[in-house]
Formats: structure tokens, sequence, C-alpha cells
């Protein structure tokens, strides 16, 4: 069912961004310099939050085009990579890592629920990483850039915590299901 929904997305996705993709693929960018141009777009995006909201809006959807496009890239030159997903999957990390960090010197978070919004994260990740990308994780990236977007600050701030909690409880769900039918194949 998901991987339904994933598959439509994607070819949506092909159809709407395709021809821009095509463009850049001609001009000789690769996926994984994209990737470097939507974190570089994310950066700007997070360096304008709080100080420009019209520049934050521009650079958040420059960056999630951009995001869009480095997977078309790769799908369409079917040069997807280990290291290109990680990349991918690091650099919008890193976006969001640098949205806590921000939020924490522009808004009045108290200090308890800040640690837990990056413990929650930092665990979240690193049980997906440690788990080879087998553990599932959800990602608060584009629903925190939206929120902020509309300048609810402390409502995107609690958006990453909730996310991030809900991600954690349906890891450790989703370990517990892994460990159980490991037994059932052992017996």
């Amino acid at each position: 069912m998901i991987s339904d929904r994933l598959d439509f997305f994607r070819k949506t996705g092909t159809e709407l961004f395709g021809p821009a993709a095509r463009f850049f693929m001609k001009v000789g960018i690769t996926a994984n310099q994209m990737t470097a141009i939507s974190f570089f777009m994310g950066f700007l995006a997070v360096y304008f939050l709080f100080v420009r909201n019209d520049l934050f809006i521009i650079f958040v959807l420059l960056h999630f085009l951009c995001d869009i496009l480095d997977g078309e890239i790769a799908r369409t030159t079917k040069k997807t990579t280990r290291f290109g997903v990680w990349f991918d999957h690091l650099a919008d990390r890193s976006i969001v890592l640098l949205l806590l960090i921000k939020s924490y010197f522009y808004l009045s978070i108290p200090a308890m629920l800040y640690w837990s919004v990056i413990s929650f994260f930092i665990v979240q990740h690193l049980i997906h990483i440690l788990s080879k990308r087998k553990i599932l994780l959800i990602y608060s990236r584009s629903a925190a850039l939206i929120i902020f977007m509309f300048g609810f600050y402390m409502e995107a701030f609690v958006a990453l915590l909730t996310i991030n909690m809900f991600g954690f409880i349906l890891q450790i769900v989703n370990l517990i299901m892994l460990k159980s039918k490991g037994k059932k194949r052992r017996k």
C-alpha cells in the first residue's frame, strides 16, 4: 500500500519534473551535485529564517525543488548509488539540525523541550543508521519547513518534537516486531 503511494508520487514527479531534470542532465549536473545545490538552498533558507521570511520561503521552495530533482536525475540516469542515497539523507537531516539549532537562539524554548527534540531526532536517526536502514524513519523536515513558512515558529518546533517522538515510538514497535519474527523463525 505504501509502495503504491510512493510509485504514484514518483510517476507524478517524473511527469512534472522530468523535463527540468533532463535539462539539468544535459548541462552536466549529476544527482549528487543537485543534492549539494539542494543542501545549499536549504542552508540559505535556514540563514534567512527569523530574519527575512520572503527569502526564507524562496530558498525553502528552491531547496524542495532541488531535492525532488536530485532523485529524478538519479532515477532517469539509472545512477542511484549507495553514496548518493546517504548523501541525500545526510543533506536533508542536516537542514533539520540547522533548523533546530537556529530555533534555539531565536525562540524562547525551554531547555528541556529543546533537548528532548534534539535527543529524539538523534536517537531516531542512529537507530535508522545502525539498522542499515531496515528500521523505518519518519521524516520531519518538510512538515517543519512548511509550518515555519507560515510564520508559526513555536508550532513548527512542537511539530518537530511530535514527529520525532512518534517516529521513535514506531521504531521501538518495529524493533519489537522484528525481534519476535526472528524468534519465530528460529523455533
